[in-house]
């Protein structure tokens, strides 16, 4: 064997490494080789890892209790918009017992969750009562009215149009 090459994959543990692993060990008779094959290593580690970072450390936002988002005014309403990006604004709302919002439309396609509480809701012409964990998807353009009976807290997603695909 020339020298500078590496011998190889052995069965014999490095001498110069503490007995950590049964794995076997490359060894290089050029102090050159060996370092350029441990930055390799390292490189490649640290690729491996950012890969692995970048699959699953996505952004995301995480609230475990919503009711504790918004606090409900004693007489009023106050929305807090809570997450918005490209596709979706979400906003948080909190009646009073006895607050409206009145009637109006939206422009894109909206989902409403009663979080907690009772309201009155005016989907089109059609009235429901609706309490905690009640769920609407709603077109665009549907009129609706909202009058809490109790104090509520809404979640609403308002989704945003997407751009026509080539």
């Amino acid at each position: 064997m020339r020298a500078g090459a590496a011998t190889g994959l052995c069965n014999r543990p490095d001498p110069r490494a503490a007995e950590v692993s049964n794995r076997p060990t490359i060894l290089y008779s050029d102090p050159q080789m060996e370092f350029d094959a441990l930055v390799r290593a390292v490189a490649t580690t640290v690729a491996t890892i950012r890969r692995r970072k970048k699959d699953t450390m996505l952004h995301a936002t995480i609230l475990s209790d919503l009711v504790a988002q918004v606090s409900i005014p004693t007489d009023g309403t106050l929305s807090r918009t809570i997450f918005q990006d490209a596709q979706v604004k979400a906003i948080l709302f909190g009646f009073a017992a006895g607050q409206e919002l009145s009637e109006h439309t939206a422009a894109t396609a909206a989902i409403l969750h009663v979080v907690q509480g009772e309201a009155q809701l005016t989907l089109g012409t059609e009235v429901i009562e609706a309490r905690a964990n009640t769920w609407i998807h709603m077109p665009p353009q549907l009129p609706h009215r909202i009058v809490a009976i109790t104090p509520v807290v809404l979640l609403l997603l308002l989704f945003k149009p997407t751009a026509p695909q080539p």
